[in-house]
């Protein structure tokens, strides 16, 4: 099916799980299932996640998955945006799926940058001319997010017309190709054609592959920082502090709205440096960074493999590259002085310790207080979601 013309859909009731979590109350034939990833692998088949429901049939109390759909790579590559739901079961002992492909109108396609364009031969004087002729007027921040609109338009326009060629050089390699495989069933090919032939082959799969108000806490005894601390952290930032930075983060972290990742950022360091430093002098002197630098894309991560609810999401944001360069700079700051500031008591979220250790202490008081016929109190406080509730007076306080 991989290799077939077309686009192919395969559903129904296989009688087969792929998983064992996709079994409930009943048997998981490890075998069974193997066979049926194997074929799924071999013919070129994709699924979609599941959505509505975990499991699609019902006997008693017993659950299973044995009902999807299934699809080519053509198909998923034009509708990757397809919903594909288990419907409620009313008279039957299956649920009814369904895969929603109404294609829709989203709005311009955002710009991402692809690693593979370091490697294309041109894709460097491409870079390089638009940032030479590059001369930008305003904040260091709204220069550095003009030089980067430059950039995504003459990087589209080269990739218009890369693909433009590519597509005149496949419809040509395709032709080629039919020819000589028609030819050689009426008589034998010459060593040229059969290199020929090949050479279509080999660049007809390279072609396949690219593409609210708070109450006020006081406090006593808190540790505070010290004053040589207070001087590290308010220093000005150094040209090596922000290089180590940038060249520290991780080559293909997921962009943001920019579209551009670190990878692109360190090959042509020479011509962004000078941006990087002057956004981190103004950022220092004025604690700011201009309107839309900060936007960010918000994303949810399924946190188990068929969430049905918003609860089984994890939201993201990703954030542009300035962003992550000034809450780098920060954070190595901060990770120096957090280790002084931080009660001995505190067992999670640190390097070191372990947030089991919390747990360990109170069987420990617990068991030592029946032990000892003693009486306590244990207080349990659910802190879900705790990062997202900081109280700055506090924190400005402990920093002073």
């Amino acid at each position: 099916m991989g290799s077939g013309q077309g686009q192919w859909v395969v559903a129904g009731d296989f009688n087969v799980v792929r998983f064992k979590e996709e079994r409930k109350n009943s048997l998981f034939n490890a075998v069974a299932a193997k066979y049926f990833n194997d074929f799924i692998e071999e013919a070129g088949l994709n699924e979609y996640i599941l959505r509505g429901h975990k499991f699609t049939f019902r006997s008693g109390q017993k659950l299973s998955r044995i009902d999807r759909i299934l699809v080519c790579d053509e198909f998923l590559s034009k509708w990757s945006d397809a919903v594909y739901r288990a419907l409620p079961r009313l008279y039957s002992y299956h649920n009814p799926i369904i895969l929603y492909v109404e294609s829709k109108n989203a709005g311009p396609k955002r710009f991402r940058f692809y690693n593979s364009w370091l490697d294309r031969e041109n894709f460097n004087g491409v870079v390089e001319k638009s940032l030479s002729g590059f001369s930008g007027v305003g904040d260091p921040d709204v220069q550095l997010m003009n030089k980067f609109k430059k950039l995504r338009a003459d990087i589209n326009r080269w990739k218009e017309e890369n693909n433009r060629k590519e597509m005149e050089e496949e419809i040509s390699i395709k032709t080629e190709f039919q020819k000589l495989d028609q030819q050689v069933e009426e008589c034998s090919l010459s060593e040229e054609e059969n290199w020929v032939l090949a050479e279509c082959k080999r660049r007809l799969e390279w072609f396949q592959e690219k593409v609210k108000a708070r109450p006020e806490l006081t406090c006593f005894d808190i540790k505070q920082v010290s004053q040589n601390d207070k001087d590290m952290l308010t220093a000005n930032f150094s040209e090596r502090e922000i290089k180590d930075v940038v060249f520290s983060c991780g080559d293909d972290k997921s962009p943001g709205p920019d579209g551009f990742n670190f990878r692109f950022i360190k090959r042509y360091w020479s011509f962004f440096a000078k941006d990087f430093r002057d956004i981190m002098v103004k950022f220092y002197d004025e604690g700011l960074i201009n309107k839309g630098v900060g936007a960010s894309f918000i994303t949810l991560i399924p946190k188990c493999k068929n969430p049905v609810g918003l609860g089984e999401y994890r939201p993201i944001n990703l954030i542009g590259v300035i962003s992550k360069v000034i809450s780098k700079v920060l954070a190595n700051r901060l990770r120096v002085v957090m280790s002084s500031i931080t009660s001995v008591t505190q067992s999670a979220f640190l390097s070191g310790r372990f947030i089991l250790d919390g747990l360990l202490i109170i069987n420990e008081i617990m068991a030592w207080a029946k032990k000892n016929n003693k009486r306590i109190f244990l207080m349990k406080i659910d802190f879900e979601k705790a990062y997202d509730n900081v109280n700055w007076d506090f924190l400005l306080d402990i920093k002073r």
